[in-house]
């Protein structure tokens, strides 16, 4: 085992530590891949499914790189997200290892190109940590992602996610009444987590 293996290693348990604080039980890739980037929270409000992504330091930026070369637009990317968590919630599609990969890296493009991504950045955060919520807008009956950057990098616990999601909710719930059916807001809370490695 050399130098590198054993720093992924260390990496990997502290990661996990971070985790297990948290109250969360993780599933980890055996690369050890998932250590130093932006861990980004997708909760699908109407299934009550979260789904985390953990990713590598500077993941975003590396990603970037890569997108200003392909020819998917910004919408593409947001729609494809928006699709497959909208499958993998309805059971459509299995998160198998080729849907992880396609969610985690569709991830990382769509939050590249947030407002929010780009905030943090000029922030000199660029590894901030996200919760994105998937939910219907009754205004035009689509389903919407909506970011929020977290002013910490630390491993959220699952009350802590539902919390923010649920602030979130209240504050679009304020400023945005059209994008929901009724007067009173469903709260989120987490029947099932699927981590994406």
């Amino acid at each position: 085992m050399g130098i590198t293996d054993l720093n992924n290693e260390r990496n990997k348990r502290a990661l996990v530590n971070d985790f297990m604080k948290a109250g969360w039980g993780l599933a980890l890739p055996k690369d050890g891949s998932m250590t130093g980037g932006p861990v980004i929270y997708f909760c699908d409000i109407e299934s009550s499914k979260l789904y985390v992504v953990g990713t590598i330091k500077n993941a975003v930026d590396i990603l970037e790189g890569e997108m200003n070369q392909a020819a998917y637009s910004y919408e593409d990317v947001c729609n494809a997200v928006g699709s497959l968590i909208g499958d993998v919630s309805s059971g459509a599609w299995k998160l198998d290892d080729e849907v992880q990969n396609m969610f985690a890296t569709g991830a990382v493009m769509y939050i590249a190109g947030t407002k929010s991504y780009a905030y943090m950045k000029n922030e000199g955060r660029p590894n901030a940590h996200f919760i994105v919520l998937r939910y219907l807008n009754h205004a035009d009956n689509c389903h919407m992602l909506r970011p929020n950057p977290l002013t910490t990098t630390v491993i959220l616990t699952p009350e802590e996610i539902e919390r923010h999601a649920n602030m979130i909710l209240e504050m679009d719930k304020m400023n945005h009444p059209g994008r929901f059916k009724s007067a009173q807001i469903i709260p989120f809370k987490i029947k099932s987590r699927h981590d994406v490695c």
